[in-house]
């Protein structure tokens, strides 16, 4: 039989021990429980409000995802357009369309070797010399610390916002207009069309990482008249502005993309085309089918009942702005070759004064164009193009001279809601005048090349563009300039933006644009006809203009020049 074991008596001391340390017990599984729900609580807030998807899953890599497109034709061609659909067109006439379209070597030679329009030839891309804007950027360029790499480093942008908008904090350039010169017709009949492009616009963003509902609280907040706010002037003093419409306007649709990345915004953001003056968009792109053939068709009615001219495969878009006629056409690189891109431009030349080719190409974060670009867009100028307008890449591109025609290579992004904090908030915008004679001739009127920003802040998208100021201006010109093609004789639109800097010469003020080696012919007879310039002036404290005998030609070129040396100082 086992010892009885007798319970020791605890004093009155330890007791209060005891109970202390249960009490203990009991409060610390009862804040520990709290403690734990409230983790829980805070999980659950993270994840429904869990932050945009990071940069590094904005887009998505070449190759990646099979990019659709709406349905094919039956005669198996995709073109371009808004206002009509070519397939109709042909029908009408009971052809095909393609009967009188005379084979051009480089349609053909593409047709006979069934090349697709993105099969990289064997040999190395030669897309010519670095180019420049004007002497003092070729010179320029050849110090390297004064120029941005492509992608691998960003701007100063904290320099960029210094200069904030339409050269604000520019003492020397306060004066800028950032209107055209030339859009009324002239005294000998002809007329003048001014184009405007940007780069690619994402109104919304992506469905499943919440851009979108960042974008929408900003129309939420501000309105559709806030995100084109500082280049709405330019886009209303022109006569055609074109913009990439990246992503669906669409109530209805389902995602069709296996990626985690979906551009949609809702129909009623047309409105934000509508109050700046945008009349078309090119909607042949990597993402206009991320919500199926229901969400693309939404998106051309939305259009349509908005009034937003667009272009895009089978849609043409064809409006007459002072009497000449414009085509657009529009295509992206996964869903047309080359022979279907040259034959929709040779049906379409005709029927037009002015055509433009809208091409979605290239690989993201590439700023110079690949062999396959250089050959398509020479092919549509060959073909009877007038100007080849280039996006998808995200990042800026060159641009180059191609038998007196201009092909944009891209212009990065602009009122992009597809990322809240691009890595490269870097864009261009590109303008061109068209002279049209009496007789319907068209000639090239000059060119503008703007360098942009796509944010005023550098912390993140607040998807407001915007022009940058002289100093971050010239250095991304700089940089544009080492992936262009353009020569000495480049025609510059008379007030461009890189004219105004000083970074190309051309006779400002004068009825027309003039290319550079005859402006410094000119500025070279001022001496010459005992004309001073305004330094020269003012070094040997000559009079004023008013009190020199000269004929009205005489004070014409004195005052421009005087003009002139004030933007170069």
């Amino acid at each position: 039989m086992g010892k009885k074991v007798t319970k020791k008596k605890l004093t009155k001391a330890e007791r209060r021990r005891v109970r202390r340390r249960n009490q203990m017990i009991r409060n610390g599984i009862v804040f520990g429980g709290i403690a734990v729900v409230c983790i829980a609580c805070l999980v659950m807030i993270s994840v429904l409000n869990r932050p945009v998807e990071p940069q590094s899953t904005w887009f998505v890599e070449d190759g990646a995802l099979e990019i659709a497109a709406p349905a094919m034709s039956e005669d198996g061609l995709r073109l371009a357009g808004g206002s009509y659909s070519a397939d109709e067109a042909a029908a009408d006439d009971g052809s095909d369309g393609l009967d009188a379209i005379a084979d051009l070597p480089s349609r053909a030679d593409a047709a006979e070797e069934g090349q697709s329009l993105f099969e990289v030839p064997s040999f190395e891309s030669e897309f010519g010399v670095a180019p420049d804007f004007g002497d003092e950027v070729s010179e320029a360029a050849v110090d390297t610390r004064d120029i941005l790499p492509d992608n691998d480093e960003a701007l100063d942008q904290d320099e960029a916002i210094a200069d904030d908008g339409f050269f604000g904090n520019d003492a020397d350039l306060t004066d800028f207009d950032d209107s055209p010169a030339q859009v009324q017709a002239n005294p000998d009949g002809s007329t003048t069309i001014t184009i405007t492009a940007t780069g690619d616009c994402t109104f919304g963003g992506c469905l499943k990482h919440d851009t979108y509902k960042v974008f929408k609280k900003y129309v939420d907040t501000y309105g559709y008249d806030y995100f084109f706010q500082n280049v709405r002037s330019m886009f209303q003093a022109d006569d055609l502005t074109i913009i990439n419409l990246e992503g669906p306007l669409t109530d209805v649709g389902t995602m069709t993309t296996k990626s985690s990345i979906a551009f949609c915004g809702d129909p009623e953001w047309t409105a934000i085309m509508t109050g700046s003056s945008i009349e078309l968009c090119n909607f042949a792109n990597n993402h206009s089918m991320d919500m199926g053939q229901e969400g693309f068709d939404r998106t051309t009615q939305a259009l349509d009942e908005a009034g937003i001219g667009y272009c895009a495969y089978s849609k043409v878009y064809s409006t007459t702005v002072k009497g000449v006629r414009i085509t657009a056409l529009g295509f992206d690189k996964w869903n047309n070759n080359k022979a279907e891109i040259v034959a929709a431009v040779q049906r379409e030349r005709p029927n037009c004064d002015i055509l433009i080719v809208n091409m979605h190409w290239g690989y993201e974060m590439k700023t110079k164009p690949d062999s396959s670009q250089t050959s398509v867009g020479h092919a549509i100028i060959d073909a009877g193009a007038d100007l080849v307008i280039g996006n998808h890449t995200h990042v800026y591109g060159g641009v180059e001279k191609y038998k007196g025609k201009y092909i944009c290579y891209s212009l990065g992004n602009f009122c992009f809601g597809g990322n809240t904090k691009p890595r490269d908030q870097r864009a261009l915008m590109f303008q061109q005048v068209f002279n049209v004679s009496a007789a319907g001739e068209v000639s090239d009127g000059g060119i503008n090349v703007i360098p942009c920003m796509v944010s005023g802040d550098t912390t993140k998208n607040d998807f407001q563009p915007y022009i940058l100021g002289k100093k971050a201006g010239t250095k991304l010109l700089k940089a544009v300039a080492k992936v262009s093609n353009l020569d000495k004789n480049t025609l510059w639109m008379t007030g461009s933006y890189p004219e105004q800097i000083g970074l190309v010469k051309t006779a400002v003020g004068s009825a027309s644009a003039q290319p550079a080696a005859e402006v410094e012919d000119a500025a070279s007879d001022y001496t010459a006809t005992g004309i001073e310039t305004a330094a020269q002036a003012e070094a040997t404290k000559q009079p004023s203009l008013g009190s020199i005998e000269m004929t009205e030609d005489q004070k014409t070129q004195i005052q421009e020049q005087i003009y002139y040396d004030q933007m170069t100082k």
